[in-house]
């Protein structure tokens, strides 16, 4: 499988110098499903009720179940068994149904999309995969039956090997298509809007490694067409995530830890409606990746590298920090179930 500088550059970003260092289950009801281990190592069996938030895990290859609240962990889905290396981007459906993107970040699980229905611990269904293939770090989905990839891309000399965006239909996970350009050198997160429209957390060919910028991608699975929306600065941004029944366009800003909201269709030159943040810090730190909203809008969960999950009221703009031992790793996507998709 293709290693790339990516994976390592990512993981010093979002995670710790150590993990830097570093770099180089069976079937059952969630309901029902015992965390093996206490706070430090799920070993213990403790009771569990229903999965409010998952979070991503990538030091740890796993998936945690928590409570809605965020603070107890109900279930652990170890995504080794299940050949999905370093979670990346997670998303719920309206069935509840939770998507997984795989970065490959342990060097050795296969790659893909991967989809949970309900109560399962293994995939209905991997998209994309394979011990030689992409590296994905975030999933979406549109109305009309297509799932959408976000491909790191390489950075090992000034990204020969480009990033971009893979999709497929629902009812061909083997057979992707890839939609790529030097505007989509790296391709991070993404989401897709009411009309089935992409937007794309990327960096472009000249500015490699970083994203920095977001692109639109019209009609993506017919005639697609590429326009950067918000062009290249010096911050790091991170999640996107479409909400309010794909009206809106939530953009994260890991370096000024804030969310910014734009109206959808989207307009030129365009600025945000609402900026919710800034998310809290711990000793000086704090940096969220990505996450979603609740059924209702109300809530938004973001995964954070320095290790907790930012939970914010949308109507007070009020952020909290929310961990335990399982999350204190760091950790990437959130989403809520239900979640407003």
């Amino acid at each position: 499988m293709k290693r790339s500088y990516i994976v390592c550059f990512r993981v010093a970003l979002y995670f710790s110098a150590a993990m830097l260092a570093a770099c180089g289950g069976s079937q059952s009801q969630f309901g029902q499903l015992p965390i093996r281990g206490s706070s430090t190592d799920p070993s213990a069996n403790v009771e569990t009720t229903a999965v409010g938030l998952w979070v991503a895990s990538p030091p740890k290859n796993r998936i945690f179940g928590q409570d809605k609240s965020g603070k107890k962990t109900l279930v652990s889905l170890n995504l080794g068994t299940n050949q999905c290396g370093g979670p990346g981007g997670i998303k719920v459906d309206h069935q509840e149904r939770l998507w997984v993107s795989c970065t490959g970040q342990d060097g050795e699980s296969e790659l893909g999309i991967q989809v949970y229905d309900p109560g399962r611990t293994t995939p209905a269904k991997t998209f994309g995969g394979g011990t030689i293939g992409y590296e994905y770090n975030d999933v979406a989905f549109d109305g009309n039956g297509h799932v959408f990839g976000a491909i790191i891309g390489d950075c090992v000399f000034n990204c020969s090997s480009y990033g971009g965006v893979e999709w497929w239909s629902a009812s061909s996970p083997k057979k992707g298509r890839v939609i790529s350009s030097d505007a989509l050198a790296v391709a991070d997160y993404l989401d897709a809007d009411a009309a089935g429209n992409l937007y794309v957390g990327a960096s472009p060919k000249s500015q490699c490694c970083t994203e920095n910028s977001v692109v639109e991608i019209n009609d993506p699975t017919t005639s697609p067409t590429i326009t950067t929306i918000i062009s290249p600065g010096s911050d790091q941004l991170g999640g996107i995530y479409v909400s309010d029944s794909g009206t809106v366009l939530n953009v994260v800003d890991v370096t000024a830890r804030t969310i910014s909201q734009y109206q959808l269709p989207w307009v030129p030159s365009e600025t945000p409606f609402n900026v919710l943040g800034p998310t809290v810090t711990r000793m000086g730190k704090g940096q969220p990746t990505s996450g979603g909203f609740d059924a209702g809008d109300t809530q938004l969960a973001l995964g954070d590298a320095d290790g907790w999950v930012d939970i914010g009221n949308v109507a007070t703009n009020r952020w909290s920090a929310v961990s335990n031992e399982n999350l204190k790793h760091g950790d990437g996507g959130a989403a809520y179930v239900p979640s407003d998709k």
